[in-house]
């Protein structure tokens, strides 16, 4: 989990579920599910299982089951 006070500019990569509810720059690559909470926002070239995105997400998004966005959602 990324806090909603947490900035993280960088590389996130790994195979268990990740949740952002601060700020993410740079690029993440998952096997397991990436969340974007309603606070959060991702500036990222992103590759996960499954993309849910409550919060922001600019950049490119790819998933190799489903993108989510929910109704507050920007992608």
């Amino acid at each position: 989990m990324i806090g909603p006070k947490t900035q993280l500019k960088g590389e996130i990569s790994g195979s268990e579920a990740v949740l952002v509810e601060g700020l993410v720059e740079g690029t993440i690559r998952i096997s397991g599910p990436l969340r974007i909470g309603p606070g959060g926002k991702v500036k990222a070239t992103v590759s996960a299982q499954s993309v849910v995105v409550a919060g922001e997400l600019v950049g490119d998004c790819q998933a190799t089951d489903r993108v989510e966005i929910e109704a507050a959602g920007r992608l």
